[in-house]
């Protein structure tokens, strides 16, 4: 399955904000795929659906789009989270004039 990107509705300075509170959060490394997932959307101030803050729920995520683990891991090394912010499945914004 491919993952949508949702509307970005944050400026980048906010997620700059967000980028730096994860990285403080898993230090110098996230541990895996899940617990990061759980740490974008637990730091993200309710703009991600709280369910995927929770380990069980983002292990399942991740399990329903295997894709996911890779832009994680690119998300890491690039230390910016936008892009997985971005991410329909997620967010709790629905885009109803994109369709």
């Amino acid at each position: 399955m491919i993952l949508d990107v949702a509307v970005n509705v944050l400026p980048d300075a906010t997620h700059a904000l967000m980028d730096a509170e994860v990285i403080e959060v898993t230090q110098e490394s996230p541990g895996s795929s899940v617990l990061l997932l759980a740490t974008i959307v637990s730091t993200s101030e309710g703009l991600l659906n709280p369910k995927y803050g929770q380990p069980q729920n983002a292990r399942a995520l991740l399990n329903d789009q295997p894709e996911l683990v890779e832009k994680l891991r690119l998300a890491w090394n690039d230390k910016t989270f936008k892009e997985i912010r971005n991410l329909s499945e997620i967010s709790v914004f629905q885009c109803y004039y994109c369709q």
